[in-house]
């Protein structure tokens, strides 16, 4: 089974395409081990006989990052449960990047953490913007290259705007440049994101190049 903790519903950005509503909202380590009970007997349930189990779970948000205490509780609590029950878990975060930090890299490498940060590549300038209206991109640069260098198998989340998809095809390339080796790209989508024929047909010849 494959669960998803939504750690917070608080973010340290303004995202131009985010459908969330911000709120100081937050999940409780005493929710969040309960979650992964159920998703154990989820899998204890599904499982064949001999198989150990496996059970993904993905820390998301808002910024996961921020409830970083509650990340490092649920990974202690499923090494307990491993030890008990042989079950193996597998563990991801989706974060924005801004409050990585070698402490919380070393922690993520010590507990196989694999890490997609969202980056929208050349047009990130104008879509992920911190809560103060600047770009994100320069400040993340440092944040990439400590990614990167400590797990170089890092995916890039790259989520694309109608305004401007037709640069799809060079953020991609400029992603793979930079280093990742996986990129995932998603239209943008919610109540005030439009996308006309126009955006649509654009988008269709994005992939197209990628394709090619």
């Amino acid at each position: 089974m494959h669960l998803t903790l939504h750690l917070t519903e608080d973010c340290n950005m303004s995202c131009v395409y985010c459908a969330q509503t911000h709120s100081h909202r937050k999940m409780s380590l005493k929710t969040a081990r309960a979650a992964v009970d159920f998703a154990l007997s989820a899998t204890n349930h599904n499982k064949k006989m001999c198989d150990p189990g496996y059970t993904g779970i993905c820390f998301f948000g808002g910024e996961p990052l921020l409830q970083r205490v509650i990340i490092e509780g649920v990974v202690k609590y499923c090494s307990e449960l491993t030890e008990k029950t042989k079950n193996v878990f597998k563990f991801n975060v989706v974060t924005n990047g801004t409050l990585m930090d070698d402490s919380f890299l070393n922690f993520a490498c010590a507990n196989n953490i694999k890490i997609d940060l969202s980056h929208d590549g050349l047009m990130h300038h104008k879509t992920r913007l911190m809560d103060n209206g600047l770009s994100s991109f320069d400040s993340l640069e440092a944040k990439v290259d400590l990614l990167l260098r400590y797990l170089p198998e890092s995916s890039a989340l790259c989520t694309v705007h109608p305004d401007y998809a037709d640069r799809l095809a060079d953020s991609v390339d400029w992603l793979l440049d930079r280093g990742f080796k996986k990129v995932h790209t998603v239209p943008a989508i919610g109540t005030h994101i439009i996308w006309t024929e126009d955006a649509l047909e654009k988008l269709k010849k994005q992939y197209f190049i990628l394709s090619e």
